[in-house]
């Protein structure tokens, strides 16, 4: 899951936002949701994912979806699975992520890749935080940091990101290389982001808000794969 703001759609604070769902493997977008001035994604998340069977389904989505709520939700009514990133916004969970005693734990996952001027390289590594390294977050079982060095092709500089996350799903149901994918595959949804930018123009269009209406999408069947929230 992931929201995007038409920037064309109006004026600085009631823009059209909009909140979509998409199925990391076919690029097939499952659903779509509008978000208005009145409220926020937090409140749409429900909405948006009710009418999709979430039954052995991955769900991703980025930090401001790491909500307690959101969590028991999916695992205990849909029964599905989550994978979370973690960032400040959740200030406890955060602390105990970055705190985890990493430099026992092996690197896991190990991915290169080089394009758009830049040569990235993706270390994982994953614990399994129960007993004393429980989390303070519903289901959690699994933590993960991902720490991402990027060479500029350009400059010849290096920079580094770490990235945060958590699963409900454990080590026996999924290994690194599935949590490493998962994590990259979520960003499929910016190809959508795209294609309205490029093909549609979403970005340039001056039609504002009362002179038009939210395009509705009617959802598919649930692949039994990774969605990204």
């Amino acid at each position: 899951m992931d929201g995007k703001t038409l920037r064309g759609s109006g004026q600085a604070g009631i823009q059209v936002h909009l909140l979509a769902v998409l199925d990391q493997h076919t690029g097939t977008v499952l659903g779509q949701v509008d978000v208005d001035g009145k409220t926020n994604e937090l409140t749409r998340f429900q909405p948006l994912l009710s009418a999709l069977d979430l039954a052995s389904a991955v769900v991703t989505a980025n930090a401001l979806h790491t909500q307690c709520e959101h969590a028991r939700w999916l695992v205990d009514d849909r029964k599905a699975a989550y994978v979370l990133t973690v960032k400040k916004n959740q200030p406890r969970l955060y602390r105990q992520l970055k705190t985890l005693p990493r430099a026992r734990i092996p690197i896991q996952d190990e991915t290169s890749t080089r394009g758009h001027g830049r040569y990235d390289i993706r270390r994982l590594q994953a614990v399994t935080c129960t007993g004393p390294l429980a989390l303070d977050f519903p289901h959690a079982v699994q933590a993960r940091r991902i720490r991402r060095r990027r060479l500029n092709l350009t400059t010849g500089r290096w920079s580094t990101v770490t990235v945060y996350a958590i699963t409900n799903l454990t080590a026996a149901q999924a290994s690194p290389a599935d949590l490493a994918d998962w994590l990259r595959g979520h960003w499929a949804i910016e190809t959508l982001h795209h294609i309205r930018d490029t093909t549609y123009t979403e970005d340039a269009s001056h039609i504002r808000t009362g002179n038009t209406h939210p395009v509705s999408w009617r959802p598919c069947a649930t692949p039994r794969s990774a969605c990204s929230g």
